[in-house]
């Protein structure tokens, strides 16, 4: 759902140069533009999860925004380009539970890495996962990974799997592969990694794979203001 909801605002964002906004009902055009968030625009959340439309009004009124003219303000608030280019969090309020549930999530796509040699690291995402009041206890707890942008070896009937060494401003942390794409942060770290990531300047990582592949890559680390905040009103 995340990479959908970036692209779709993402193709809002193509009209506000223009200075014409989508031809949608208020609010809606809002809950569009607003769908996928930067962490400095974690409070727009708080209106795109209300279903009375005169009170998700008032919500967006109180952040300044009233007609579709704002839409563009909107957008800029949620910081569609930045989290594009890797240079901004963006942040998932969750779901109550049910069929459609989703722990509330911060990910951040690491866009400026080079593209080139025997293991291509671009697009490599964080994921940083709210716990939840709802599903088994793996979900009841804060858990994180990097999930790479293309398959490497795994093959889920074999014990064997691929890890990763990473590093937060020289502090250690391990992860172990968990599919084709993702390796899993150890549960026991996984809140100190959250941690270290809001607050660090750099990250690097080494991968191994179970058929013998391996790449490094390192990356300095975005400004996290608004990612407590987003915590504390979500992640509770």
């Amino acid at each position: 759902m995340i990479a959908v909801s970036a692209l779709t605002l993402a193709g809002c964002g193509g009209n506000s140069g223009s200075g014409t906004a989508p031809q949608q009902d208020i609010p809606a055009a809002f809950d569009t533009a607003a769908r996928a968030l930067s962490a400095q625009g974690y409070s727009l959340a708080s209106c795109v999860a209300i279903a009375d439309d005169k009170e998700k009004l008032a919500c967006y009124a109180a952040l300044g925004f009233k007609d579709k003219s704002d839409v563009s303000k909107v957008e800029a608030l949620a910081g569609a380009s930045d989290i594009m280019s890797g240079k901004r969090w963006q942040i998932t309020a969750p779901s109550p539970g049910g069929s459609d549930s989703f722990q509330g999530t911060a990910t951040l796509t690491l866009a400026s890495l080079p593209n080139e040699g025997p293991m291509a690291f671009r697009n490599t995402r964080i994921l940083l996962r709210c716990p939840a009041n709802w599903g088994s206890s793996n979900n009841q707890k804060w858990t994180a990974s990097i999930d790479l942008p293309s398959d490497v070896s795994y093959d889920s009937n074999s014990k064997d799997r691929g890890t990763m060494a990473i590093e937060v401003d020289g502090k250690p942390f391990s992860a172990v592969q968990f599919s084709r794409t993702s390796f899993n942060v150890a549960d026991d770290q996984a809140t100190a990694f959250r941690d270290a990531v809001v607050a660090g300047k750099a990250l690097s990582f080494t991968v191994k794979t179970t058929d013998g592949k391996t790449g490094a890559t390192k990356t300095p680390l975005p400004d996290a203001t608004g990612l407590k905040e987003y915590f504390t009103k979500f992640c509770a």
